[in-house]
């Protein structure tokens, strides 16, 4: 009873909130004369209220009092969504599944679907109902816009597809998803078990035939092609005029599965806008062949060999990693291959050989271009550095050091701290003690989101500087208010303004539901380079490696100031060199410094 009575309150002060005041005859004070829509807005206003206090029960009471009423509402969709949350705090796993899924059956695009099948598909999924999981995953990537789990559901698309559901369930897929995320993969997918299972040739034949007509510009499609070619050496007849392979070839190394798997599908996308922009204007086709590396230095030089001999590859772009491009890079010299690393920025790659380039920073540039920013230009003298104590952060550590001083700087502090670590409260207390007027923090955006709150609430108020990996806007969105106006470099700076525009344009006409990244754009700048030396000519590896030294000099331009970004709120904005105009000195970057 107590309950009832305080719902009861709730909703007589919501509506003398709205009404409790009386209006001159024909005057309008903007909400609404139907009566029914003026009580659906005041039960809505007045569950927001109790969803706020917490008290789940009244909420789930009185959104279903509103659903009864004004199901054709507005606001129902919300309230349903209230009512499913309601049910969850409370424990009612079933309560709330029963509301998600009414929630997605009458408003399936409301503003409260990508939510609802997101929820669906975990309780699926958490019960091994697979072949619901599948579907409820493959709606919410479709209607979630730019949510940020996007990559997370497509993650778990495949996985679960790939472990979870029988030959019959992928058959289904295909037929009832076939217009979905799903639809290239899981009718590539068929195919491919009946290939592994050894099924008549000329069934599996048609499927993949069947799948490359259907979705000529899926990823899968090299894959395809070489099933297809496999099966015609069995004796299947390829119909006429059915193209298994392009005049000339590219390999993409990147991770399409895996951790890395939604940075390797950006360096997919983006090599793919940059041969469908070749291939409008030259009317040339180049066929690229991408393959999984999962981010694993094996399966990568696995996958290079295999494009090299077998694929006849004109030129290599990739790996993601590091590691995993050295390995590749000490290949690609032995056999006189063009490699082109877009992403990596170990220091030492492009000295693996003479047929590896580099078009990206390397974190020694960044490191000395950030140092000399702080001392010459922001006349910060004490300087302190934080950084995490593994190799790569010592390195960046002692390289900041080194050129600080150099440039007449004070290292007041230098600290290291454990990648476990949780709680800064001990480091804050030494930095303030150190007083510094900026701080070089060589840390990774996962490291900052928790490093930087904590520098704020304990104290330490100064300069933040640091690595490119900070251009990030996810970063900036969580954690911008504790980095208002730190300074670190742009991890695009070697790309020319007009390809950075040009490729945000094919971006948004190709993907205009998907925000680019840098590893697109990178990646983008990186085919570009291969399909110019193309159009020199370049028709041999050979040629293309005389072309690519011509067009990727691996100068790295010039050390500017024009090359940092600095946090703004919550975005991120060129750094405004032009306000320091007897301080700007560009300087040459020296030989190594290209990754």
């Amino acid at each position: 009873m107590r309950r009832n009575r305080t719902l009861i309150l709730i909703l007589a002060i919501a509506a003398l909130a709205v009404s409790g005041c009386s209006r001159p005859p024909g005057r309008t004070s903007g909400v609404s004369t139907d009566p029914a829509r003026s009580d659906a807005k005041r039960q809505h206003e007045a569950i927001v209220a109790l969803a706020a206090s917490g008290d789940w029960v009244s909420v789930r009471e009185a959104g279903d009092e509103f659903l009864q009423r004004h199901s054709d509402a507005p606001q129902a969709d919300h309230v349903m969504a209230l009512v499913a949350q309601a049910a969850s705090e409370q424990g009612d796993a079933a309560g709330a599944r029963l509301a998600y899924e009414r929630l997605v059956t009458a408003y399936p695009d409301g503003e409260h679907a990508p939510t609802a099948w997101w929820e669906l598909a975990r309780f699926y999924e958490g019960r091994s109902r697979w072949f619901d999981a599948t579907n409820a995953y493959a709606e919410y990537y479709e209607v979630s816009g730019e949510d940020s789990r996007r990559d997370e559901a497509a993650l778990r698309l495949k996985d679960i597809i790939d472990t979870k559901l029988r030959d019959e369930q992928i058959e289904r897929l295909a037929r009832e998803q076939g217009d979905t995320i799903l639809g290239s993969y899981v009718h590539f997918l068929r195919a491919q078990r009946s290939y592994d299972a050894g099924r008549d040739v000329g069934v599996t034949g048609a499927m993949l035939e069947s799948f490359l007509q259907d979705y000529p510009e899926s990823k899968y499609g090299n894959e395809a092609r070489r099933l297809l070619a496999d099966l015609r050496e069995q004796g299947y007849e390829v119909s006429d005029g059915f193209r298994l392979a392009a005049q000339a070839r590219l390999g993409l190394l990147c991770p399409l599965t895996g951790e890395y798997a939604a940075m390797g599908q950006a360096m997919y996308d983006g090599a793919l806008l940059a041969l469908e922009e070749h291939s409008r204007a030259t009317g040339q086709e180049i066929e690229l062949i991408s393959m999984d590396t999962r981010g694993d230095g094996v399966r990568a030089v696995q996958f290079a060999r295999q494009l090299i001999e077998n694929e006849d590859a004109l030129a290599l772009v990739g790996a993601l990693l590091s590691a995993e491009t050295i390995a590749v890079a000490t290949l690609c010299s032995e056999r006189g291959v063009p490699l082109i690393s877009p992403t990596a920025t170990q220091e030492t790659i492009s000295d693996l050989g003479e047929t590896v380039f580099q078009t990206n920073l390397t974190k020694s540039v960044e490191t000395r271009l950030v140092a000399r920013a702080a001392v010459q230009t922001l006349l910060k003298r004490r300087l302190a550095i934080l950084h995490p104590e593994t190799e790569e952060g010592r390195t960046a550590a002692d390289l900041f050091e080194s050129e600080a001083l150099q440039r007449g700087g004070q290292i007041v502090a230098k600290i290291a701290f454990d990648r476990d670590v949780n709680d800064f409260a001990t480091i804050a207390a030494q930095l303030r003690a150190a007083g510094p007027e900026a701080l070089f923090v060589p840390a990774s955006p996962t490291e900052m989101r928790l490093i930087a709150p904590q520098l704020t609430f304990y104290g330490v108020e100064t300069q933040l500087l640091g690595p490119s990996s900070w251009n990030n806007t996810l970063l900036t969105r969580e954690v911008g208010e504790f980095l208002d106006r730190a300074l670190f470099p742009s991890d695009i700076a070697l790309i020319p303004p007009s390809d950075r525009d040009r490729f945000e344009d094919l971006w948004r006409r190709r993907f205009p539901q998907v925000s680019s990244n840098p590893f697109g754009l990178k990646t983008y700048f990186a085919v570009k380079a291969v399909l110019d030396a193309y159009d020199q000519g370049a028709r041999s590896r050979e040629e293309m490696l005389t072309a690519l030294a011509m067009h990727i000099d691996g100068g790295g331009g010039a050390l500017g100031l024009d090359k940092l970004r600095m946090v703004q709120g919550t975005g991120i904005e060129p750094f405004p060199y032009t306000a320091f105009p007897n301080v700007y000195v560009a300087e040459p970057a020296d030989d190594e410094s290209i990754d």
